[in-house]
């Protein structure tokens, strides 16, 4: 173990340097008297036979040259940062420039590996904010923006279904047509993947049951004559769905998590159904948009939209992060951590989440039209329809308005739970075509 790293690193310099000089018996009597100056409690018998050990150091000699040559060119600044961390690690002196030291000086580290690792630990810590602004810079921003518009979009189709006479064909049907159109970009993907030879039983799987949901629920909608007055909110979701993919599609958020397990799956899935349910509760004490305003008989008001966007890009940021730290928690561990870390390993550890921005090819951008967008149209028409259907039933009760919206609330928020596993699957192609860091519900 290295008892003082720093206070014997000149020590050990100065061995390297003449250890490449001097004879070979010189070189085994000044090894150990360089591994005692430099306080390492080692038995150089575990370090190889002595030519092994002096061609390792004959190899680490030019290291000394090298982390002196990058010293000097630090500007005044960096040399004085190195002096920081250097006086912080040999003797816990905080001189209070440095947040990260500061913060690790807070720990209560006592001896040079304890002040290392709170180093370290702070550091991961300050990269667990950095996943967070990464997710609401990419999925939180771009979720708002989308919300923005579909609410907008929402407004003015139901201004233009109320004063248009659909004649024989009724409004309803525009719906149908709409569900149909989804499914079949889910059956294009499907074929699309089977001949890429990147399905699975799992994506097959979830393409039939988002199919059923959202039949099932179209119907449920149809006998409870729940689909009148659902194209403007229908049509908004199918916008809102494809503004979103198109985005998504180039700028993704990607991490070092792993796959998916159905322990990681099953935690996203309660957190996501909590988080709709605490939205939509929210959204009662907000002003109203889109549709349900013009239903009211109130203008269109940006900063109603803007309220939602950022109530559905709140929703949605949190998602995005408890999905990534729940493969975290739930994936397999990659083997025992070292007694010391080092920085390749702790960035491997950390948990990272960074936005990135890239040109998607005509297969990325084939497969977002295909799985991505139908996918995830179908799981949220298919928990409006229920949610339509719901509130039909209601109107027939002496419920009072409030509790019709609790219940209302509830069924949509066990509907998005139910259509998460699936959703998931539908996403889980083969690396061939899959795109890294876009599957979030």
């Amino acid at each position: 173990m290295v008892n003082s790293i720093g206070s014997g690193t000149e020590n050990f310099r100065t061995f390297l340097d003449s250890a490449t000089s001097s004879s070979t018996a010189q070189k085994g009597s000044s090894l150990i008297d360089a591994l005692d100056l430099a306080g390492m409690d080692v038995q150089v018998k575990r370090l190889g036979t002595r030519r092994q050990t002096l061609a390792t150091l004959t190899h680490l000699a030019p290291i000394s040259g090298q982390l002196d040559r990058c010293i000097s060119e630090f500007g005044e600044s960096g040399r004085r940062q190195v002096d920081d961390v250097l006086l912080y690690l040999d003797g816990g002196k905080n001189t209070g420039t440095n947040e990260i030291l500061s913060e690790a000086a807070l720990r209560g580290a006592s001896t040079r590996e304890d002040r290392i690792l709170a180093v370290f630990e702070v550091c991961k810590d300050f990269l667990t904010g950095t996943n967070l602004l990464n997710a609401a810079a990419r999925t939180g921003g771009i979720v708002a923006m989308t919300t923005i518009a579909r609410e907008a979009f929402a407004f003015y189709a139901a201004q233009f279904t109320s004063t248009t006479d659909f004649g024989e064909m009724g409004p309803e049907l525009v719906v149908v047509a709409e569900v149909l159109v989804v499914a079949g970009l889910s059956v294009l993907g499907a074929v699309l993947d089977w001949r890429a030879n990147t399905d699975n039983t799992y994506t097959r799987l979830g393409r039939v049951c988002m199919a059923s949901i959202v039949a099932g629920g179209l119907l449920f909608a149809a006998l409870t004559g729940g689909l009148e007055g659902l194209v403007p909110n229908a049509s908004k979701t199918i916008l809102y769905c494809a503004l979103r993919e198109a985005f998504q599609s180039v700028f993704f958020l990607k991490d070092n998590a792993g796959g998916s397990t159905i322990k990681s799956t099953g935690a996203s899935m309660a957190s996501y159904g909590m988080c709709q349910l605490v939205l939509a509760e929210v959204s009662a004490f907000v002003p109203l948009s889109g549709s349900g305003r013009f239903s009211a008989g109130l203008g269109h008001s940006v900063v109603a939209d803007l309220i939602q966007g950022v109530l559905n890009g709140s929703g949605e940021t949190a998602d995005s992060v408890i999905s990534v730290l729940s493969r975290f928690v739930f994936s397999p561990s990659l083997g025992l951590r070292p007694s010391m870390p080092d920085p390749e390993s702790v960035e491997q550890r950390a948990r990272q989440l960074r936005a990135q921005v890239r040109l998607p090819s005509v297969e990325q951008l084939a497969d977002t039209a295909t799985t991505y967008f139908p996918t995830r149209s179908m799981a949220f028409l298919g928990a409006q329809f229920v949610g339509a259907a719901v509130t039909s039933l209601l109107e027939r009760t002496d419920y009072s308005d409030n509790t019709q919206g609790h219940i209302v609330n509830v069924c949509v928020a066990m509907m998005l739970m139910l259509i998460y596993f699936p959703f998931v699957w539908s996403c889980s192609q083969g690396t061939p075509k899959k795109l890294d860091g876009n599957s979030e519900a």
